[in-house]
């Protein structure tokens, strides 16, 4: 039976969103949460996708940036500038016997469930007990903007997907560090609080507070992978691009230190596009005249970087140097060989904006993206570099799809390094082409009946750009 490309992309888009969903919970028996947004205020919050909560207790609050980032007390953070705004820490919720209780911590507006008010400062109960359903969920009270879908589901006792460790005791969504991770960015890129060195130092400490062990750059990486992203654009490409570095360093050994300035500068490398009008910045299309102000901006991001005493000199450099290329085509001076460290940094750059949508063009597929790369590879960037670039995020990266000997198809939800053709498959249609539903997972590291016979993340999108189609840069944001 043939496989049905055009509803298989359909599911592929909503695999992140709501496949884990359908599965997970550390423990038999045990409740979790899904939580989805209901109006485009909340969507927006949640990065349009599903946040799937299995361990607890779980905060929800505003985000204020005056807390540090590794001990932010709300696991998930929403962004409030209304005059009476939500309460950093605003709702918790925990599981008691199969049931999932909502706390109204004294918040002056509280929340509404099913239109029953929670909060004792606003005439509700303090407590409300949530048996499995599914149920609505307004943050702030009557007329506040931030109203979700909450569904209480039962727990089968499989770990969801995209659930991580680091971020405190017990695990968390990983969209929750991820969202949090975005906000602070922002907050740093833009605030006119800071001075230069206030910038860097504060971006220091987010990046290193990161956790280096376990799998959370991994989680963080396949989160990011997904097409859709943070409204700021330029927050997601700098933040996505740190994730990928991280990665990157991760699989050649860094250590903590190097990693930590390595990805600051990844954060960083590009707040000078913020000098570029958003009317151009937001174009479909440039005038040379427009493209020619757009290209100055990693001179504007290396004088922005470098009004500081600071000792970390690295991160300004790389920004002045992440359009160059190791044949001398790149900008702003053409300059050939600049280092490796600035070389992964601008693949990592490139990777990013290939493989999420820009005004000026569709996305690629990660495989794609991999594959520009190598085509790219005559003198584009050195051959050292590429090599540790490509064998870093595996010849079939997070996000491909793929078929199996057994005629199954399947997406990248995970790799390992050391064997980059055995990946873990999420299984999306059968061999008899029936669409799977509930994510059914195959480590191909542990079943050796199955292998990958090919990719075909190429049939799944329309028209995408080609080498002949891109900017002369190869790499427009």
């Amino acid at each position: 039976m043939p496989i049905e490309f055009s509803k298989l992309v359909e599911k592929l888009q909503r695999a992140a969103e709501d496949v884990d969903s359908e599965k997970g919970a550390k423990d038999q028996g045990k409740a979790l949460i899904v939580l989805t947004g209901l109006n485009a205020t909340s969507k927006e919050a949640l990065l349009d996708r599903a946040l799937v909560i299995e361990a607890f207790p779980f905060t929800i609050g505003r985000f204020s940036p005056q807390q540090p980032f590794a001990s932010m007390k709300p696991d998930l953070v929403i962004s409030d500038s209304r005059t009476t705004p939500l309460s950093e820490k605003h709702l918790t919720l925990v599981q008691k016997q199969g049931r999932i209780i909502l706390g109204d911590a004294n918040t002056p507006t509280g929340s509404l469930v099913n239109d029953h008010l929670i909060g004792k400062n606003v005439g509700g109960k303090g407590k409300v007990g949530l048996r499995e359903g599914t149920y609505k969920l307004t943050l702030g009270g009557r007329g506040s903007p931030f109203v979700f879908r909450l569904q209480v589901k039962a727990g089968n006792g499989v770990v969801p997907l995209d659930s991580c460790t680091g971020f405190g005791k017990s695990p968390v969504p990983v969209g929750a560090p991820y969202i949090r991770l975005c906000h602070y960015t922002q907050h740093m890129l833009t605030s006119w609080r800071y001075d230069v060195r206030d910038r860097i130092y504060g971006v220091l400490e987010i990046v290193g507070s990161l956790p280096g062990e376990g799998d959370a750059i991994e989680r963080l990486y396949s989160y990011s992978a997904h097409p859709k992203t943070f409204s700021d654009v330029i927050v997601a490409h700098s933040v996505n691009t740190a994730i990928y570095v991280l990665k990157l360093l991760k699989t050649l050994g860094a250590g903590k230190k190097d990693a930590m300035v390595i990805g600051s500068s990844a954060l960083l490398h590009d707040i000078g596009l913020y000098e570029v009008p958003n009317e151009i910045l937001y174009k479909r299309t440039f005038t040379p005249t427009e493209y020619k102000l757009l290209k100055k901006h990693p001179v504007v991001s290396h004088d922005m970087l470098s009004r500081s005493d600071d000792d970390h000199k690295i991160i300004p450099a790389i920004a002045l140097t992440h359009h160059e290329r190791a044949d001398g085509s790149g900008y702003p001076r053409g300059l050939k060989g600049v280092s490796e460290i600035a070389e992964f940094v601008a693949m990592a750059d490139f990777f990013e904006a290939l493989t999420h949508v820009r005004p000026q063009r569709g996305l690629m597929t990660p495989h794609q993206g991999v594959k520009m790369l190598l085509e790219l590879k005559k003198g584009k960037f050195s051959p050292g570099a590429l090599k540790a670039f490509v064998d870093g995020f595996s010849l079939f990266p997070v996000g491909s799809v793929v078929q199996l000997s057994s005629g199954e198809v399947g997406c990248i939800v995970k790799t390992h390094i050391q064997y980059p053709l055995r990946p873990v498959v999420r299984i999306l249609v059968d061999r008899a082409g029936r669409s799977v539903e509930g994510g059914r997972e195959i480590d191909l590291l542990e079943d050796n009946l199955r292998a990958i016979t090919k990719d075909i993340s190429d049939q799944l999108t329309k028209d995408p750009p080609s080498v002949n189609t891109l900017a002369p840069d190869f790499d427009l944001h």
